[in-house]
């Protein structure tokens, strides 16, 4: 396919889809498509992020080094905020306490395994999956299995 010929410019109402389809190329719009290069699409995308300022707030008692003390205070709790918070993300991102798996010697014995978990939780085994199911699918079976055999789950619902 032979390259685009860049036009010399767009009109404003440019939708994304016309730089990939009939509009101009992202050459000609001066952005920076160099793969090697560190473009930020989100930043490129969206324009850069709604950031307060941290120094904002201060309330200065005038003389330098009262300055700043106070702007090293709200900078040092701006870290420690940032630092609370990624903490945070980083721990539910790596939490993998909301998934379990049985192990199987064979594909087959797993097979049977599921199969026998269907039926008797009268589920759709198709629906269902193989390998990655649907949890809250699967406890509501048992939730329903509990309520026909009389065994009394109440306490942990």
């Amino acid at each position: 396919m032979p390259p685009r010929k860049p036009k010399a410019s767009a009109p404003a109402s440019d939708s994304l889809d016309s730089l990939f389809d009939s509009g101009p190329s992202l050459d000609s719009l001066g952005a920076d498509v160099d793969l090697g290069a560190d473009v930020d699409l989100d930043a490129v995308l969206n324009g850069p992020a709604k950031v307060e300022d941290p120094l904002g707030n201060i309330k200065y008692p005038g003389h330098l080094e009262g300055d700043a003390l106070e702007e090293w205070k709200q900078i040092k709790a701006g870290l420690q905020e940032q630092d609370k918070n990624q903490r945070s993300q980083f721990k539910n991102i790596y939490d993998s306490e909301f998934w379990h798996a049985d192990a199987y010697k064979s594909r087959a014995d797993k097979e049977k395994a599921l199969r026998i978990q269907a039926r008797v939780l009268g589920i759709d085994y198709d629906r269902a999956g193989n390998k990655y199911r649907n949890g809250y699918e699967i406890t509501r079976a048992f939730i329903r299995l509990a309520d026909r055999l009389g065994v009394d789950i109440s306490d942990l619902m």
